[in-house]
């Protein structure tokens, strides 16, 4: 494998039975903007709480009726404990398996020697990131199945300038539908990418990998 490290699609909000369908940013699923204030207490800088970090909510959310990878474990939330019924708190449980929503893929889920999620370094994952937006291409071209150089190379200051790619292909608008086929980086992309200093990669896709 290449070293650049993948992420795959997700979530961040649990919700139970009820269907919503995502449409919109790097993941299919409708990015949010959250803006968050940045607390000045002890900053000794003179920031002020006007001062803001604006956060983009990219991933998918979990539901009851999203479709996970064919013969995996899917996502279920049920209630344990429930005041109406006689308890004193409601409680919920969660059974999944890990590679539902968006998510990042470990080296040891391609490498039994490799290291697991524990052990990889949150700063891969944190800070500014280039996206590109393929879904016009890939939307017009129905029988385009690769994610190329040539894609990529119009951004490629960006991408060096950032270390983190994440492109948007528009390929799985539906997180209750399962998708046949999916876009897949072209064999030489890993190499290009480790070229211009990329750390990160992520995809709007159940995997950087072919489905089958």
């Amino acid at each position: 494998e290449s070293g650049v490290f993948g992420i795959g699609c997700g979530n961040r909000r649990i919700r139970r039975q009820r269907r919503r369908r995502p449409g919109g940013a790097r993941h299919a699923g409708r990015a949010q903007g959250r803006t968050i204030p940045r607390s000045s207490r002890g900053a000794g800088d003179g920031r002020s709480l006007q001062d803001m970090i604006k956060l983009w909510d990219i991933s998918r959310t979990l539901s009851n009726d999203f479709a996970e990878w064919p013969g995996d474990e899917a996502f279920r939330y049920r209630l344990t404990n429930e005041i109406p019924k006689g308890a004193t708190v409601n409680l919920g449980a969660i059974s999944m398996s890990v590679h539902n929503g968006t998510h990042a893929d470990a080296r040891f889920h391609f490498d039994a020697k490799g290291a697991s999620i524990e052990k990889a370094a949150l700063d891969v994952y944190l800070g500014r990131a280039t996206v590109v937006d393929l879904s016009q291409p890939f939307s017009h071209l129905k029988e385009k199945h690769l994610i190329t150089i040539e894609d990529l190379r119009p951004h490629a200051e960006d991408i060096a300038a950032t270390s983190r790619l994440l492109v948007k292909t528009g390929r799985w608008s539906d997180s209750t539908v399962f998708p046949d086929r999916i876009p897949v980086v072209a064999a030489d992309v890993p190499a290009w990418l480790q070229k211009n200093g990329v750390k990160l990669l992520g995809v709007d896709l159940p995997s950087m990998d072919e489905i089958d």
